[in-house]
């Protein structure tokens, strides 16, 4: 069923629908080249090495404790002050603490960094831990995210306070 429309009824319409392929055209083409052009990120990489989540010998909290190996593949790094955050989460995901080191640390080509923090409580069996390095200020990713899933060791962590930041707690910088 043919429709009648006045001659700039018809040109408004087709210069409309050709705008709009072009447009689904572009951006399709915008999409494709934008999945392979991906920059690494990544100039650091890092490890899990170990973890422990036990209870304090003298005082209320839980205790947590990870440690990362890592290597410096941008080597503009070495020698300089950077941070890491590690996010402490319920296994439903719900966050319980965020820590980073108070002054940041020196990077090396290579080496090992300890996370620690105190959780509120005893009643803590089980926690997810995500570990990464950033800047000093905590605002540019420098490299990869790893996790793990704690359970509670049953032999109590001393009580050996760490230097801590006003959120934070963590042991000695490297």
């Amino acid at each position: 069923m043919p429709i009648n429309l006045p001659l700039n009824y018809k040109n408004i319409l087709l210069i409309c629908t050709t705008i709009f392929a072009g447009f689904i055209l572009l951006n399709s083409f915008s999409i494709n080249s934008n999945v392979h052009a991906q920059p690494n990120i990544t100039k650091i990489n890092i490890a899990m090495n170990s973890t422990k989540l036990a209870q304090s010998a003298n005082d209320t909290t839980t205790r947590l404790k990870a440690v990362v190996n890592y290597v410096t593949k941008d080597t503009s790094l070495v020698n300089t002050k950077i941070n890491g955050i590690m996010k402490v989460s319920s296994l439903n995901g719900t966050t319980i603490k965020t820590s980073s080191h108070a002054d940041g640390f020196i990077a090396n080509k290579s080496g090992t960094i300890t996370f620690a923090t105190s959780l509120p409580g005893k009643s803590i069996q089980s926690v997810k831990v995500d570990i990464g390095l950033t800047d000093l200020n905590k605002t540019t990713q420098l490299s990869n995210v790893v996790n793990a899933t704690v359970n509670l060791d049953v032999t109590p962590i001393s009580s050996k306070k760490a230097s801590s930041s006003t959120s934070t707690s963590a042991p000695k910088p490297l």
